[in-house]
């Protein structure tokens, strides 16, 4: 009888690891549910769906995939998933609170809301709790130095906000001792995954002032002797 039950724990064991592989790999994508027609969504989401929830207030908060832009609705649709304490929920609602957007400014209950976003590994509130800390908003004593990790942790998953600002921040020695070269690298990997002008204007100063070299994929124009002009 002990066997039976050892066997019978092990086979259900199995079979739930076997439907969690299903389940994982039927779970749409972010990319597949944008796609889906909005009766889909409203019906998913009133059903439960932790995304649907979230892309149905995106949809709400821009005006797009069928929905008319409503943004008290879409504020309001988010309070669901970020109650659930979906990060990508705590973001939108972050970002809402923070603008005024839909709901009264609070800038407070941003902070909170990104913090606990980040917290999860959500790169974008990483960012906006770095920036938050750096610049001292929702009544918190600015601290550049802890604002780095974060404003890092967001730099590496190529959030290029984070990448320009901390390359300034370490071009400058502002909040961190000065390092040109890292500054280098974090506009040298914002410009490979945005292409923009304000990181390659910088490692052109950089260069035609000497704190850096020149190295192939940098801006050919910002070859020159220290010290020369920008």
């Amino acid at each position: 009888m002990r066997y039976f039950k050892h066997i019978a724990n092990a086979f259900l064991i199995g079979l739930i690891a076997l439907q969690a592989s299903y389940a994982a790999i039927a779970a749409p994508t972010p990319e597949e549910i944008a796609r889906l027609p909005l009766k889909t969504i409203e019906r998913q989401a009133k059903a439960g769906d932790t995304p649907s929830q979230v892309e149905l207030a995106r949809r709400y908060g821009v005006g797009e995939g069928g929905a008319k832009k409503d943004l008290l609705k879409a504020a309001h649709l988010l309070a669901v998933p970020v109650e659930k304490g979906d990060p990508t929920a705590q973001y939108y609602l972050g970002l809402a609170y923070a603008t005024g957007t839909g709901v009264q400014l609070d800038e407070s209950q941003a902070v909170l809301l990104f913090d606990a976003a980040a917290k999860q590994g959500e790169k974008n509130s990483q960012y906006m709790l770095g920036f938050a800390i750096l610049n001292g908003l929702g009544g918190i004593l600015p601290n550049g130095p802890a604002a780095v990790p974060w404003l890092e942790r967001a730099a590496e998953q190529d959030v290029v906000k984070a990448q320009l600002l901390l390359g300034s921040m370490y071009a400058t020695g502002s909040s961190v001792t000065k390092d040109t070269e890292k500054a280098a690298s974090f506009f040298r990997r914002g410009f490979a995954v945005s292409k923009d002008p304000a990181f390659t204007d910088r490692l052109r100063t950089m260069i035609r002032t000497g704190s850096i070299k020149w190295q192939p994929g940098d801006p050919e124009d910002a070859i020159a002797a220290p010290g020369s002009a920008p």
